[in-house]
This record gives C-alpha cells, sequence and structure tokens, in this order.
C-alpha cells in the first residue's frame, strides 16, 4: 500500500523566528555593451555576511537602471547562493549608460555587485537624459587577459569562420562558473566588473529577512476583516496554491515557493464580502545606485554600431540554441501520481456532470446542504464497499474553483482532460481528501464569470535558468551572425571539462570570461582571447 505524506503549505513559522542576516549579490553578465533588442544574460553569486554562497534566500530581484529611474524588472531564482536568469532589452530601451543591480529580499544592495552597461539604441535618437555625450572620443575599454592560480582556460588561439573549436577549462578545486564567450568590439566603455572586489568588499549592508522558500508576495485586502482568508492560485499549474490569512492592518501575505514565468493568478476572499478584493505590492526597491559615469557617442563607433545592428536584425531564431538548467520548486502534489482521464470525440459528453459519471469513476458530483459538491470516491478492492470523502480541492487549469456551479455550467466540449488526486494533503489548516483538476484545451479558466471577490492579475514570476550552449543549424547560404557563441551561467567543474563551440561566419576578436568562487569563498576569475578569420 502506498503511504502517503501530507504536505503542509502555508504553516511557515520557522521564518517568523529565524534570525536577520545579510546577504550581498553580484551579478555577471554575457557581456558588457549591448543593443537596444538584444538580449541579456545574468549569472547571480549571493554569499552571506562570511562571503560564502550559502543556502539563504530563494529570490532575487534584478533592476536595470538609468539616470532616469528603474528600466526593467527581473525575478531570479537561487538555489544555495547560485541563480540565472535572462531578460531582452525592449526595442524601444533609450540608449545610455545604465547599471545592473540584484538583491535579495532582505534589501541588502552591494554596491560592488552590480555593474555597468553600455546600451545603444540604433534604431531610434532617444537617449537616456544626461546619460549621452557626442563630444569627444569614445574610449573603448579593453578587458584585460588575466590569469588565475585555480582554474586555467585554454582555447585554439585561431579559428576559421563556421569552423568548430574546444575549450579547455581545468580547475584546482570545485568551483562554480559563469562562463561566457563573446565578440570583442569597441561599443564597451566601461571598466569590465569583477568578482574579485566583491568578495574582498567590507561592506556594511543592513540585515534583513531571507525568503527562504520562495516569493513573499505581498499585498492589501479591502473589503475583509482580520482573520479572514484568501486563497491564491495560479493558471496554468495545478501545485501553486497557496492561503494567507488578513493582518489587522489589512495586509496579507503569501509566502510561495517560487512562482515561474508569465502567469495570470487568481486570488479570491474567501469569507470576504462580494467587493473584497486584493492589491499586490511590488517587491522591487527601486534603490538609489549614485551617479552613473556617462556613455559617449562618436563617429569612431559607427562600423561597429552598424555590424552589431545586422547581427540583431539577421539572429538566428534562438529558442533551439538554449538549454534549460535544473530549478528549485516545491510543488504541492510532488512525488505523487495523478489519474487521467483523457477526453476525445469516444470519451466525451456534453456536460461536465455526464463526464463525471460516466468516464471519472473515483469523483462523484453530489448535492450537500443545497449545495454541489465533489467527492472522491475510495473502494476497498475486497467487499466493493465505496466511501466518499470530501471536501476535495477542485480546480480548474490549476485555478481554484470555490463555487461548482461555475464547473456545472461550464461547456464541457473545452475540456481536454480531467486530472484526480486521491490521496489527503493539507493546504494551510485546510485538511483535503483529493483534488480534481480539469484541464481545458487552451486555458479557458479565466473567461469563467467569477463572482467580484476573485480577481484575475498578471504576474511576472521568475525567469526560468537558461544556458545558450549549443551551435545553429544553418541553411544553405545563411549566415551565423552570432555575438554570444557561448553561455552558461551555472558551470559547475569538478577538475576538468572540454567545451566545444563554433565560429561564427565573421572575423574578428573574441573574449573568453570565466569567473566564479570555490566553496570557500575565495574568488576565481580567467580572461583568454582568440581570432577567428
Amino acid at each position: 500500500m502506498k503511504k502517503t505524506i501530507p504536505i503542509i503549505l502555508g504553516c511557515f513559522l520557522s521564518l517568523f523566528l529565524q534570525a536577520q542576516e545579510v546577504e550581498r549579490v553580484y551579478v555577471s553578465t554575457d557581456k558588457n555593451a549591448y543593443l537596444s533588442g538584444e538580449r541579456v544574460w545574468c549569472s547571480l553569486f549571493c554569499v552571506n555576511q562570511e562571503g560564502k554562497t550559502a543556502p539563504g534566500s530563494a529570490i532575487a530581484y534584478i533592476e536595470l537602471i538609468s539616470n532616469e529611474g528603474t528600466a526593467l524588472e527581473v525575478k531570479a531564482g537561487l538555489y544555495n547562493g547560485r541563480g540565472a536568469a535572462s531578460f531582452l532589452l525592449p526595442a524601444q530601451l533609450p540608449g545610455g549608460a545604465y547599471r545592473l543591480v540584484a538583491y535579495t529580499p532582505t534589501g541588502s544592495i552591494s554596491q560592488t555587485g552590480s555593474r555597468l552597461l553600455s546600451i545603444y539604441n540604433p534604431f531610434t535618437t532617444a537617449r537616456v537624459k544626461d546619460s549621452v555625450t557626442t563630444e569627444g572620443t569614445a574610449s573603448p575599454e579593453d578587458i584585460p587577459l588575466q590569469k588565475d592560480e585555480t582554474i586555467s582556460l585554454q582555447v585554439p588561439r585561431v579559428l576559421n569562420t563556421g569552423k568548430q573549436g574546444t575549450l579547455l577549462l581545468e580547475s584546482t578545486q570545485p568551483v562554480s562558473l559563469s562562463l561566457s564567450i563573446f565578440h570583442e568590439d569597441g561599443l564597451q566603455q566601461f571598466p569590465a566588473a569583477s568578482i574579485v572586489p566583491f568578495l574582498s568588499s567590507k561592506e556594511k549592508l543592513p540585515a534583513g529577512k531571507p525568503a527562504r522558500e520562495g516569493e513573499r508576495i505581498k499585498g492589501k485586502v479591502f473589503g475583509a476583516k482580520e482573520g479572514d482568508i484568501t486563497i491564491l492560485s495560479s493558471s496554468g499549474s495545478a501545485s501553486d496554491i497557496y492561503t494567507g490569512t488578513v493582518a489587522a492592518d489589512g495586509s496579507i501575505c503569501f509566502e510561495t515557493s517560487n512562482i515561474y514565468g508569465r502567469r495570470e493568478l487568481v486570488y479570491e476572499v474567501l469569507d470576504g464580502t462580494e467587493n473584497s478584493f486584493i492589491q499586490l505590492e511590488s517587491p522591487f526597491l527601486h534603490p538609489s545606485v549614485g551617479i552613473i559615469p556617462t556613455l559617449t557617442l562618436s563617429n569612431d563607433l559607427f562600423s561597429d554600431l552598424v555590424s552589431r545592428k545586422d547581427h540583431l536584425r539577421a539572429q538566428v531564431k534562438a529558442d533551439t540554441l538554449y538549454q534549460f538548467l535544473p530549478h528549485r520548486e516545491d510543488p504541492l502534489f510532488a512525488g505523487s501520481d495523478w489519474e487521467i482521464y483523457k477526453l476525445d470525440d469516444y470519451t466525451r459528453f456534453p456536460s461536465v456532470q455526464e463526464i463525471l459519471v460516466e468516464i471519472v469513476n473515483v469523483v462523484r458530483l453530489v448535492n450537500l446542504k443545497g449545495k454541489p459538491t465533489l467527492q472522491i470516491v475510495i473502494s476497498d478492492g475486497i467487499h466493493h464497499a465505496r466511501t466518499f470523502m470530501d471536501p476535495v480541492l477542485v480546480m480548474m487549469d490549476g485555478v481554484v474553483i470555490t463555487d461548482v456551479n461555475l464547473l456545472i455550467g461550464f461547456d464541457a466540449m473545452l475540456l481536454d482532460r480531467v486530472e484526480v488526486f486521491c490521496h489527503p494533503f493539507v493546504i494551510g489548516r485546510t485538511p483535503f481528501y483529493g483534488a480534481v483538476n480539469f484541464v481545458t484545451q487552451k486555458n479557458y479558466v479565466t473567461a469563467l464569470p467569477f463572482p467580484r471577490r476573485v480577481r484575475v492579475m498578471d504576474f511576472n514570476g521568475v525567469e526560468y535558468p537558461v544556458a545558450c550552449t549549443q551551435s545553429p543549424t544553418l541553411r544553405e547560404g545563411e549566415k551565423d551572425l552570432r555575438e554570444l557563441l557561448y553561455w552558461h551561467p551555472i558551470l559547475q567543474v569538478e577538475k576538468q571539462m572540454r567545451i566545444p563551440f563554433t565560429a561564427p561566419s565573421y572575423p574578428g576578436r573574441f573574449k573568453v570570461v570565466a569567473e566564479g568562487m570555490d566553496a570557500d569563498g575565495h574568488p576565481v576569475r580567467c580572461v583568454e582571447s582568440f581570432e577567428v578569420r
């Protein structure tokens, strides 16, 4: 007999008892100069007060900031102090100098952990106010070659266009790195950031409470009283379900596991009035980052800008080049099996009630105290005796449905399948004897006529950690114009690693930058270069 351990979600007493901590974050990127419309790849190193990566917050916040304020906000997941994210610079982003900063919910923002980025927009004349000058000559900042006692990089000094090369990375001890191979042109104007001064810095930063489980989604509840229960669920995921209790001042906090990707979240105040609703707070701090240097635009940059612009326009569809990396999730139903009832042309009925009677024999629809209710049907398998258990968590596309009438009135022809979980579990303080998730063909749940106390909101979750390690498959006559040949944000190297990569179809100078740290908190940084001819 399979033993199911109830999963308790929403009871986070230990979080409130933990001590305040300082967490500092260093962010490395694939390069330091970009065009509006390009993708920025980030690797995060989160260290404690002793300068070592350690289990701390499970989320970090990234902001791209100019003299005019925050231009972009991104969330990244952290696991044992390491994380990754990427984001696309909008095509309309004004050109200028920007600072990229990262921090955790403790609010400790490290200046030495940030980095300056040169961003050019050759498509418009938009410029960040007081951030760009056209006087003088641009002085590109070279990234000097650098050796390290811990790691070594061996790369061919010259590669022919379109040919494959191999990078040999050797380490005297286990290290965690970010590794980038990119085209170095004259667009970079600011000194390349380094993890070395970050780890040696004696910054005095304020302490805060780490978010060890994931993101804290905070907000204000209107039209409810202290002690009322609210429930949060996510369209597209049956595991992202959380409860919270309204505080005396009307505030609410959902202690969630990290919710990944762009989602629609559904909030409901269970005990509130028809006019109850939740207003979310932004977790981003929009910090002041001090003086940002001026970016120089001059005729010297013309050829590099034209070349980079042509490369951006001719980019190969990059989705196939990406490698999704493992990330930490804590789903409600982890490690347990769902029974799947696929609805096709041979197993389809016009109403949900008929589907439950004819197809899904482990769930039944009954009327209890004047309300339609779903029950889990449990059979002993010997005497054929059946027991009917409730309450049951009812969902559609992962969104909790508290009023089963919405389900009964739904067009069953739009359903793709019914998923049933026949084991007990707990959410907050509420026990359930099972769960039923009605999955629609095209995520129709948010079109349901929910009562006014239910609100559907767009939500930008944590970015999926992704590496860019593959070379494109080119069609006849197609050119490989990639600026970034290889990027891995969380490379774990024990002793030796061989990394194949392919040179692009154009000549130029390329840099290899590997930086990170060992388990004792010592910085590691090595820079090499090669020519493509």
